[in-house]
């Protein structure tokens, strides 16, 4: 059992027991609440997260916080954390631009696969306006942000709407870790 991405103080018992717990919770949560979703790997979900009835896949240790609602087709990668709050949302959900039709009345439009890669950060708070957008491997969005856009990997984005800030590691580094990734996910993909 790995003893990382716990809680500050949490003790090897504490952690055993949650651990145990989660994988419980986890095939509960998708054989009997969201069937349709899949799931490859350890899973944590923080309550009141939701999963509409659309494609989704979820790799090996992803983690959502509370109050997350993943309502568009998405494929997530390994290794990917959602803070709390967090959405994933169709642009195409209504149909806005009809004439003498209410959105109410609207046709509903389907929404291409969005894809989130390896080792990402969805900082809490961030709103994904999907339709077939990617973020790359190893990217970080920051806090609050609106992504409407790809965002390319190992890069820090964030704001309304989100973009670049940095690189998430110097250009000397990012081959290093680019390696690691490599490395680490290829056996899983």
């Amino acid at each position: 059992m790995e003893y990382t991405n716990n809680p500050l103080g949490a003790t090897k018992a504490g952690i055993r027991f949650n651990h145990a717990a989660n994988v419980l919770r986890t095939w509960w949560s998708f054989h009997v609440k969201w069937p349709w979703v899949k799931y490859r790997g350890f899973i944590r979900v923080g309550k009141h997260t939701s999963f509409a009835r659309l494609h989704v896949e979820l790799g090996d240790r992803v983690q959502f916080g509370p109050y997350c609602e993943i309502a568009a087709p998405v494929k997530i990668g390994d290794s990917v954390l959602f803070g709390a709050n967090c959405h994933i949302v169709g642009k195409h959900d209504h149909t806005t631009d009809v004439p003498g039709q209410t959105i109410w009345d609207g046709e509903r439009q389907a929404n291409a696969l969005t894809v989130i890669g390896n080792d990402v950060w969805i900082g809490n708070g961030t709103i994904i306006v999907s339709d077939g957008l990617s973020i790359g491997d190893g990217a970080v969005v920051g806090a609050g942000s609106v992504v409407t856009g790809s965002i390319p990997p190992m890069e820090v984005w964030a704001g309304n709407p989100a973009r670049k800030i940095r690189d998430r590691f110097p250009s000397s580094e990012r081959a290093a870790h680019q390696g690691y990734l490599d490395k680490t996910f290829k056996v899983k993909r």
